[in-house]
Protein backbone atom coordinates (compact mmCIF):
# COMPACT_ATOMS: atom_id res chain seq x y z
CA UNK A 1 0.00 0.00 0.00
CA UNK A 2 1.53 3.06 -0.84
CA UNK A 3 1.96 4.95 2.37
CA UNK A 4 1.08 8.46 0.97
CA UNK A 5 -2.92 7.76 -0.01
CA UNK A 6 -5.40 7.84 2.96
CA UNK A 7 -2.59 8.65 5.52
CA UNK A 8 -2.42 10.76 8.33
CA UNK A 9 0.91 11.96 7.60
CA UNK A 10 1.85 16.14 7.58
CA UNK A 11 2.67 17.62 4.23
CA UNK A 12 5.11 19.82 5.59
CA UNK A 13 7.23 16.63 6.68
CA UNK A 14 7.04 14.78 4.03
CA UNK A 15 10.29 15.39 1.04
CA UNK A 16 10.16 12.02 -0.60
CA UNK A 17 7.05 12.31 -2.58
CA UNK A 18 5.48 15.94 -3.76
CA UNK A 19 2.08 14.88 -2.97
CA UNK A 20 -0.25 13.11 -0.39
CA UNK A 21 -3.53 12.23 -1.15
CA UNK A 22 -6.99 11.26 0.36
CA UNK A 23 -9.54 9.23 -1.81
CA UNK A 24 -12.62 6.38 -0.95
CA UNK A 25 -12.84 3.27 -2.11
CA UNK A 26 -14.14 2.29 -5.19
CA UNK A 27 -14.28 6.30 -6.37
CA UNK A 28 -14.87 6.16 -9.94
CA UNK A 29 -13.24 9.12 -11.53
CA UNK A 30 -15.12 10.84 -15.01
CA UNK A 31 -13.96 13.69 -16.88
CA UNK A 32 -12.86 15.10 -13.77
CA UNK A 33 -11.35 18.63 -12.96
CA UNK A 34 -9.62 20.46 -10.05
CA UNK A 35 -10.41 23.15 -7.86
CA UNK A 36 -7.65 24.53 -5.87
CA UNK A 37 -6.82 26.06 -2.74
CA UNK A 38 -3.73 28.09 -2.26
CA UNK A 39 -2.09 28.54 1.55
CA UNK A 40 0.95 29.61 2.97
CA UNK A 41 3.28 26.71 3.39
CA UNK A 42 3.50 27.58 7.27
CA UNK A 43 -0.45 26.49 7.48
CA UNK A 44 -0.64 23.79 5.18
CA UNK A 45 -0.16 20.97 8.00
CA UNK A 46 -3.27 22.35 9.64
CA UNK A 47 -5.43 23.04 6.31
CA UNK A 48 -4.64 19.73 5.23
CA UNK A 49 -5.61 18.42 8.21
CA UNK A 50 -9.20 20.04 8.12
CA UNK A 51 -9.61 18.99 4.57
CA UNK A 52 -9.25 15.13 5.52
CA UNK A 53 -11.03 15.50 8.66
CA UNK A 54 -14.24 17.26 6.04
CA UNK A 55 -13.41 14.63 3.49
CA UNK A 56 -13.65 11.23 5.67
CA UNK A 57 -15.57 12.39 8.85
CA UNK A 58 -19.33 14.44 7.86
CA UNK A 59 -21.02 15.36 5.18
CA UNK A 60 -18.51 18.29 4.05
CA UNK A 61 -17.26 18.63 0.79
CA UNK A 62 -19.79 16.85 -1.41
CA UNK A 63 -18.99 16.64 -4.91
CA UNK A 64 -15.36 16.14 -4.14
CA UNK A 65 -14.10 12.51 -5.60
CA UNK A 66 -10.92 12.77 -3.91
CA UNK A 67 -8.11 15.14 -2.52
CA UNK A 68 -3.94 15.74 -2.59
CA UNK A 69 -2.00 18.45 -1.26
CA UNK A 70 1.42 18.98 -2.01
CA UNK A 71 4.44 18.47 0.40
CA UNK A 72 7.59 20.19 1.04
CA UNK A 73 9.28 18.04 -2.23
CA UNK A 74 10.22 20.35 -4.78
CA UNK A 75 8.22 20.26 -7.99
CA UNK A 76 8.88 22.09 -11.04
CA UNK A 77 5.18 22.50 -12.17
CA UNK A 78 4.52 24.78 -8.99
CA UNK A 79 3.65 27.90 -10.18
CA UNK A 80 3.94 29.83 -7.18
CA UNK A 81 7.06 28.54 -4.89
CA UNK A 82 5.34 30.39 -1.88
CA UNK A 83 2.80 28.72 -1.17
CA UNK A 84 1.42 24.91 -0.76
CA UNK A 85 -1.72 23.77 -2.58
CA UNK A 86 -4.68 21.83 -1.61
CA UNK A 87 -6.46 20.41 -4.62
CA UNK A 88 -10.27 19.11 -4.87
CA UNK A 89 -11.16 17.00 -7.43
CA UNK A 90 -14.76 16.77 -9.20
CA UNK A 91 -16.45 14.40 -12.15
CA UNK A 92 -18.74 15.76 -14.95
CA UNK A 93 -15.96 18.91 -15.49
CA UNK A 94 -18.43 20.00 -18.25
CA UNK A 95 -21.40 21.21 -15.92
CA UNK A 96 -20.30 24.28 -15.04
CA UNK A 97 -23.19 24.97 -12.94
CA UNK A 98 -22.64 21.71 -10.44
CA UNK A 99 -18.85 22.42 -10.15
CA UNK A 100 -19.49 26.09 -9.12
CA UNK A 101 -21.70 24.77 -6.80
CA UNK A 102 -19.29 22.48 -5.60
CA UNK A 103 -16.65 25.10 -5.48
CA UNK A 104 -18.89 27.40 -3.50
CA UNK A 105 -19.01 24.39 -0.92
CA UNK A 106 -15.65 23.79 -1.04
CA UNK A 107 -14.70 27.91 0.08
CA UNK A 108 -18.20 27.58 2.74
CA UNK A 109 -16.48 24.17 4.12
CA UNK A 110 -12.50 25.13 4.46
CA UNK A 111 -13.52 29.01 5.24
CA UNK A 112 -11.50 29.69 2.64
CA UNK A 113 -10.12 34.06 2.89
CA UNK A 114 -6.45 33.45 1.38
CA UNK A 115 -7.23 35.15 -2.11
CA UNK A 116 -9.49 36.72 -4.25
CA UNK A 117 -10.44 34.30 -6.63
CA UNK A 118 -10.54 30.15 -6.71
CA UNK A 119 -9.65 28.49 -10.40
CA UNK A 120 -11.35 25.05 -11.94
CA UNK A 121 -8.78 23.26 -14.80
CA UNK A 122 -9.46 20.27 -16.31
CA UNK A 123 -7.12 17.47 -16.25
CA UNK A 124 -6.43 18.24 -19.65
CA UNK A 125 -5.82 21.74 -19.06
CA UNK A 126 -3.50 19.87 -15.96
CA UNK A 127 -1.74 18.05 -19.01
CA UNK A 128 -1.20 20.59 -21.19
CA UNK A 129 1.06 22.37 -18.35
CA UNK A 130 1.05 25.38 -15.55
CA UNK A 131 1.69 28.92 -15.98
CA UNK A 132 5.60 27.83 -14.33
CA UNK A 133 5.91 25.34 -17.74
CA UNK A 134 4.67 28.20 -20.54
CA UNK A 135 1.04 27.84 -20.10
CA UNK A 136 -1.17 30.81 -19.85
CA UNK A 137 -5.09 30.22 -19.83
CA UNK A 138 -5.29 27.12 -18.10
CA UNK A 139 -8.44 27.38 -16.02
CA UNK A 140 -11.93 26.54 -16.92
CA UNK A 141 -14.15 28.32 -14.44
CA UNK A 142 -13.42 30.65 -11.44
CA UNK A 143 -14.83 31.98 -8.73
CA UNK A 144 -15.18 34.98 -6.50
CA UNK A 145 -14.12 34.76 -3.10
CA UNK A 146 -16.57 36.92 -1.11
CA UNK A 147 -14.61 35.32 2.00
CA UNK A 148 -11.52 37.12 1.33
CA UNK A 149 -10.00 39.51 3.88
CA UNK A 150 -8.29 42.42 2.35
CA UNK A 151 -4.94 43.55 4.12
CA UNK A 152 -5.55 46.85 4.79
CA UNK A 153 -2.44 49.66 6.08
CA UNK A 154 -3.16 51.93 8.59
CA UNK A 155 -2.63 55.70 7.85
CA UNK A 156 -0.21 57.59 8.98
CA UNK A 157 -1.21 60.65 11.20
CA UNK A 158 -0.22 64.28 9.81
CA UNK A 159 2.37 66.26 11.26
CA UNK A 160 1.26 69.16 12.68
CA UNK A 161 3.83 72.45 13.12
CA UNK A 162 6.74 71.01 10.98
CA UNK A 163 9.34 72.42 12.08
CA UNK A 164 11.87 74.68 9.76
CA UNK A 165 14.48 72.52 8.37
CA UNK A 166 18.02 73.46 7.41
CA UNK A 167 19.11 71.92 4.01
CA UNK A 168 22.59 72.69 4.42
CA UNK A 169 22.72 71.23 7.80
CA UNK A 170 20.85 68.05 6.89
CA UNK A 171 22.86 64.49 6.82
CA UNK A 172 22.11 63.19 3.76
CA UNK A 173 22.21 59.82 4.54
CA UNK A 174 19.65 60.04 6.69
CA UNK A 175 17.67 61.79 4.09
CA UNK A 176 18.11 59.78 0.97
CA UNK A 177 16.87 56.79 4.07
CA UNK A 178 13.28 58.59 4.86
CA UNK A 179 12.67 59.69 0.98
CA UNK A 180 13.29 55.91 0.04
CA UNK A 181 10.86 54.59 3.31
CA UNK A 182 8.65 57.70 2.22
CA UNK A 183 8.77 56.07 -1.13
CA UNK A 184 8.09 52.53 -0.96
CA UNK A 185 4.87 52.60 1.69
CA UNK A 186 3.61 55.13 -1.31
CA UNK A 187 4.35 52.01 -4.04
CA UNK A 188 3.12 49.95 -1.10
CA UNK A 189 -0.09 51.28 -0.75
CA UNK A 190 -0.67 51.73 -4.57
CA UNK A 191 0.06 48.04 -4.94
CA UNK A 192 -2.75 47.49 -2.83
CA UNK A 193 -5.64 49.88 -4.43
CA UNK A 194 -4.58 48.38 -7.73
CA UNK A 195 -5.15 44.67 -6.46
CA UNK A 196 -8.54 46.34 -4.46
CA UNK A 197 -8.70 47.52 -8.39
CA UNK A 198 -8.79 44.60 -10.19
CA UNK A 199 -10.59 42.43 -7.38
CA UNK A 200 -13.61 44.94 -8.24
CA UNK A 201 -13.57 44.28 -12.10
CA UNK A 202 -13.41 40.25 -11.53
CA UNK A 203 -16.64 41.31 -10.14
CA UNK A 204 -18.15 43.03 -12.35
CA UNK A 205 -17.02 40.31 -14.75
CA UNK A 206 -18.85 38.12 -12.79
CA UNK A 207 -22.21 40.20 -12.23
CA UNK A 208 -22.20 40.37 -16.36
CA UNK A 209 -22.15 36.62 -16.74
CA UNK A 210 -25.76 36.60 -14.56
CA UNK A 211 -28.66 34.93 -16.36
CA UNK A 212 -31.17 36.05 -14.66
CA UNK A 213 -32.46 39.24 -12.80
CA UNK A 214 -33.03 37.50 -9.21
CA UNK A 215 -28.91 35.88 -9.45
CA UNK A 216 -26.55 37.33 -7.50
CA UNK A 217 -22.77 37.04 -6.09
CA UNK A 218 -21.91 37.84 -3.10
CA UNK A 219 -18.82 40.27 -2.45
CA UNK A 220 -17.94 41.99 0.65
CA UNK A 221 -20.97 40.07 2.57
CA UNK A 222 -23.40 42.03 0.57
CA UNK A 223 -25.41 40.99 -2.92
CA UNK A 224 -24.46 42.13 -5.66
CA UNK A 225 -26.93 41.19 -9.37
CA UNK A 226 -28.19 43.05 -12.40
CA UNK A 227 -30.64 46.10 -11.96
CA UNK A 228 -33.98 45.92 -13.24
CA UNK A 229 -34.76 48.09 -16.29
Amino acid sequence: MNKFINSNLNPMDISESPWLYEKKPNTIIENSGKWMLFYPKNVMNEKWKLAVDLYRNSNKLSGVVSMKCSTKCDNSRATNKKDGIIIFYCNNSEDEQNIKKIGEKILDDMDYKNNTMIFYKTDLQTQEGTRATGSQINYSYRLVNHRYIRKTYPRKKKLKNYPEIDLQKMNEAEFLKESEEIKNQIDKENKSISKYNKLIDEVIIEINKLKNQDDYIIFDNKKYGKVKK
